[in-house]
């Protein structure tokens, strides 16, 4: 009799320990149900396929085999390396020769240089490199004097201080200008759309021209600070570079002089 009851109760306790572990195993099934129902709605219904591994060659006749079925794919032979882009010839354009300059490029488009990379034309002064544009290509096309006179100039709140325009090769048009002044670093370089992918080589081939000088040409120009709302008269006369501060030029007088009074 109490055998048969020891046996009552074994089964019912392991009745009840079989429904718990049944409702474990009811409520994970319900929730890896939820969890994939989210997961596929999200991604979708299928799974992205994961690229083929190919497993070494076990012997030198699988190898053989299998290169006898699937055989290397032959590659198509090296094309050629672009030369280097060089600039043979360079032309300045004088200030008298703008609106020759204009007829010949009508319509151009500019494009800017950016920022990716730095080099020499970005880091140095420049009124040093103003003073090396003078000793390659003479005076600037244009100064903040012309820019500011001619019909239909810049606005009254822009100044740029000089441009250099060039051509390059004979069929190249190119834009050196300086924005900000004897007191900052680099130059801004453009060319016409056309040619912004030569951009770059323009940029070095430039520079290269620039270091062809030992020394930079005496010069002097009008700048004007914007913040400081100051005129100042800088260059450099031979021996150091100046900055001095002076009144509102004339500027229906012209280009400054390195021998002016104030100089």
């Amino acid at each position: 009799m109490l055998s048969g009851l020891l046996v009552c109760a074994l089964m019912t306790a392991w009745g009840a320990e079989a429904r718990a572990q049944d409702l474990i195993e009811l409520y994970q099934k319900a929730y890896f149900n939820a969890q994939a129902r989210t997961y596929f709605q999200k991604h979708g219904m299928r799974a992205a396929p994961r690229p083929v591994v190919e497993l070494p060659p076990r012997s030198e006749e699988h190898r053989a085999w299998r290169a006898l079925l699937f055989p290397e794919p032959e590659l198509p032979p090296a094309l050629p390396l672009p030369a280097a882009f060089r600039v043979e010839a360079w032309r300045p354009v004088r200030r008298l020769e703008r609106f020759w300059f204009e007829r010949r490029f009508p319509g151009l488009r500019w494009s800017y240089s950016g920022n990716n990379s730095r080099m020499g034309l970005d880091t140095s002064w420049t009124r040093v490199l103003r003073g090396r544009l003078e000793a390659a290509f003479g005076p600037p096309t244009q100064t903040l004097i012309e820019s500011r006179r001619r019909p239909g100039a810049r606005g009254a709140e822009e100044y740029i201080q000089f441009e250099y325009w060039i051509i390059a090769n004979d069929s190249i048009p190119l834009l050196v200008m300086d924005v900000d002044g004897p007191f900052d670093r680099g130059l801004v370089v453009a060319t016409d759309q056309r040619y912004r992918n030569a951009l770059p080589d323009l940029r070095v081939e430039l520079l290269r021209e620039l270091l062809k000088k030992q020394f930079p040409e005496p010069y002097v120009d009008y700048y004007f600070n914007k913040d400081q709302r100051q005129w100042y008269r800088a260059g450099f006369n031979g021996a150091r570079y100046f900055q001095e501060r002076i009144a509102p030029p004339d500027l229906s007088r012209g280009r400054p002089r390195l021998d002016d009074d104030q100089g």
